[in-house]
């Protein structure tokens, strides 16, 4: 089972039989069978949510780009990032007619009201 370090929800499911060896080197995890050698390391937690919100899943998109800002306190990239994040996931809401969460996102991403009109 593959786990999220935030909450340790199962996120994903990788079948592997035949196992021989498992090992943590380096933050990467390596798997070996009698004729192969597999690795599987973390990806960027940017690609990370452009993957959420490419599959519209807003809410872990945000709730992983707001504890990796509560984790950067006083990194500007990351606090530029959420906000974007924050205006995709309230477009998000508002396609799927969630209009108050659509709301409450576009004004924590301090989206201009023109943008939304002018669709």
């Amino acid at each position: 089972y593959v786990c999220s370090l935030l909450d340790y929800a199962q996120k994903q499911v990788v079948p592997f039989s035949g196992g021989r060896l498992i090992g943590n080197y380096d933050g990467r995890i390596f798997l070996a069978s009698s004729s192969s050698i597999y690795t599987i390391q973390p990806i960027p937690i940017e690609k990370r949510i452009e993957m959420l919100l490419g599959n519209e899943d807003a809410q872990e998109a945000l709730h992983l780009v707001e504890n990796e800002c509560a984790r950067r306190r006083i990194d500007e990239k990351f606090h530029n990032l959420l906000r974007n994040v924050r205006i995709r996931a309230g477009f998000i809401f508002f396609k799927n007619l969630e209009l108050d969460k659509a709301k409450d996102m576009f004004i924590a991403g301090e989206l201009d009201p023109r943008e939304v009109c002018i669709l």
